[in-house]
């Protein structure tokens, strides 16, 4: 918009008051200097030398890696540009709080073994429910569900662990942020259900034979009684 500072200041205060997965939303000029912040008060900071800022200002949206605030959550820079006849006039720039999506990978449970994690574009755990190997940075790029889900591939997969303990992975890349998913389960668990129907088919199958016997035997006698009537007859 073509607002004054003070306008401009108050859009911001007001998205970050109404929409608390925003941290700092600042505008930003060309040069890279805060003009207006959503943090009223605060020092303006000079963002020129930040990566985010200088994609954002070269026309294309813009996304940090995955950083942890003084208290332990997650949150990533993003980066906008601010269009005026059709050039970037300035970059607006804001702290996203990533707390949503822990709560929402914690929330993804399959049985009593399934769970989910996210990874970052670089395979660094963004989520999962033992929040240490989150906060260690753990990198999970090593493990090819992990790989094939940043290759924007998805399908599953079974595998051993270290306790020999046997699980079946399904992944899937967030194409819009380049992160992949992965969503794990123990394969006595996921084949439960399988294993349950197979019984009951062969219980099926030998209970209709039982039947079948049961039946057959006094239909065959009835069917054969008048024959052996007929050839005791012709022996006579």
């Amino acid at each position: 918009t073509h607002a004054d500072l003070w306008k401009q200041e108050t859009v911001l205060v007001e998205l970050a008051l109404n929409e608390s997965i925003f941290g700092r939303i600042s505008l930003c000029d060309p040069k890279g200097k805060e003009a207006v912040t959503s943090e009223i008060g605060t020092p303006l900071k000079d963002r020129s030398r930040e990566t985010v800022f200088k994609k954002a200002l070269d026309g294309e949206a813009a996304m940090s890696d995955v950083m942890f605030s003084e208290d332990h959550m997650p949150y990533v820079t993003a980066g906008v540009p601010v269009r005026q006849l059709g050039k970037a006039a300035g970059v607006l720039i804001a702290e996203v709080n990533l707390r949503r999506l822990w709560d929402t990978v914690d929330n993804i449970k399959i049985g009593r073994t399934g769970r989910a994690y996210v990874v970052s574009d670089k395979g660094v755990l963004i989520a999962h429910e033992d929040k240490k190997r989150v906060l260690a940075n753990e990198n999970m790029s090593s493990r090819p569900v992990v790989r094939e889900a940043l290759r924007g591939n998805a399908g599953s997969v079974e595998y051993q662990d270290d306790l020999r303990h046997q699980w079946l992975e399904a992944y899937a890349p967030i194409k819009d942020l380049g992160w992949g998913m992965v969503v794990q389960q123990s394969t006595a668990e996921a084949y439960a259900f399988s294993i349950v129907m197979q019984w009951e088919s062969w219980a099926l199958i030998i209970l209709s034979v039982v039947v079948s016997i049961v039946i057959s035997v006094p239909l065959a006698r009835t069917l054969v009684r008048p024959i052996r009537a007929l050839v005791r007859t012709t022996e006579l």
